[in-house]
């Protein structure tokens, strides 16, 4: 006899929260809806180092002596001692097979697993309801409370990153306003003069430099920057912005009288170089190729473009740290967004990350300066001093040009 069709066993639920997972709203947001529960999207699972890893033991030992002393990893060397295990992979595969997730790629050197399935398939998975949410001008798809795992994960996955697909950080830039016309004609000529002396003017990328007392009689040979820039996103979370325009680099490099410097845009995870969506956005990445390539025009540029979420940010940056094609040995980030908005399992991440760079000599630098440490207007920063939660500081890499 035919046997009987078996209605598939259900999977466990989630039980074991994932530390430093917990999400509020951003302040001031209201649900504003529903999220489609058949919308299909990716998510990033990042795992523990392999057991024995020595990652901070090394670390230890590569900052303990002078900098002409230090030896660094290799990126190949650094796979081995800080990837992720095999097994901890099948793990996870078996978890996305009972919950009816498509394993989309694995990278043990960056110790990333990409899950992708329904919005409802998801939140079941890991345990969070997902809603709409409005704010400040921005919507986006978000959550409250913690991210789980079934038991066999604890331990094992250290954060989930896509499910809220909040902005975590922002462009930060000011334009040069333009001088009165009507304080020019009035005073007298001695007036005219002394504020023409004071006035707030632009810089050039040479004179920054030397402000900053940047070595002379080096252009960059040899070396490859990384520049991390984020993508707008919309609320099927595909990239709709932001870039630069190879026009606006020839015209300001004929400018300085320099070559075009050599830049490949990369896309990380769905990000791409897709300039004309997001005016600020589109400032914030040619500023930072400009003022780069102006003072190191020997160089190459590779812009690593991901989306401006949690795990955008992430898998931006330990894309760059971990490539073995294009091997970059200078990383710099110039969005910034206050620590406040952000969840220790980012925060972590990146400090992860930042670990890892410093183990194979890669040089990351994170502007600061725009709003201060915490990178927050002072009335905010007020705001917040009194509020209950206590305020970190300093905030997420911020801007500086």
């Amino acid at each position: 006899m035919p046997k009987k069709n078996r209605i598939p066993k259900a999977a466990p639920r989630p039980t074991v929260a994932i530390p430093g997972s917990e999400r509020t709203p951003v302040r001031g947001a209201k649900v504003a809806g529903k999220v489609d529960p058949e919308q299909r999207i990716e998510i990033t699972l990042q795992l523990r180092r392999r057991a024995g890893a020595e990652v901070e033991k090394q670390l230890g030992r590569a900052t303990a002596n002078s900098l002409g002393e230090r030896q660094y990893l290799t990126r190949e060397e650094l796979a081995r001692v800080g990837s992720a295990d095999p097994k901890d992979v099948a793990s996870v595969e078996a978890f996305a097979h009972d919950h009816n997730l498509t394993v989309s790629d694995v990278s043990l050197s960056r110790r990333t697993v990409r899950l992708s399935g329904t919005i409802a398939d998801l939140s079941r998975a890991f345990g969070v309801t997902l809603k709409t949410y409005k704010a400040k001008g921005i919507t986006y798809r978000g959550r409250t409370g913690a991210v789980y795992v079934s038991k066999n994960l604890e331990g094992v996955v250290e954060r989930v990153l896509g499910l809220d697909d909040r902005p975590v950080v922002a462009p930060h830039f000011r334009v040069l306003a333009k001088p009165s016309t009507r304080s020019k004609a009035s005073g007298s000529r001695a007036a005219s003069r002394k504020s023409a002396k004071t006035a707030p003017r632009s810089f050039k990328p040479s004179e920054v430099a030397t402000l900053y007392n940047f070595p002379t009689g080096v252009d960059g040979t040899g070396q490859t920057v990384a520049l991390i820039e984020l993508n707008d996103i919309d609320r099927q979370g595909n990239a709709v912005g932001v870039g630069y325009d190879k026009s606006d680099l020839d015209a300001f490099f004929s400018a300085m009288g320099v070559p075009t410097p050599n830049v490949s845009p990369v896309g990380v995870d769905g990000g791409a170089n897709l300039p004309g969506v997001d005016l600020n956005g589109d400032i914030e990445v040619t500023l930072d190729i400009e003022v780069a390539a102006a003072v190191a025009p020997g160089a190459k540029f590779v812009v690593y473009f991901g989306t401006n979420t949690s795990d955008g940010f992430i898998q931006a940056l330990t894309s760059a740290i971990h490539d073995t094609v294009r091997k970059p040995s200078i990383i710099s980030i110039s969005w910034g967004g206050p620590e406040e908005s952000s969840t220790p399992q980012l925060l972590s991440g990146l400090e992860q990350a930042l670990e890892e760079a410093a183990l194979i000599g890669v040089t990351v630098c994170a502007a600061a300066g725009d709003d201060g440490s915490a990178d927050m207007k002072a009335s905010d920063w007020d705001r917040q001093r009194r509020c209950s939660q206590p305020y970190r500081t300093p905030g997420l890499p911020g801007h500086a040009h």
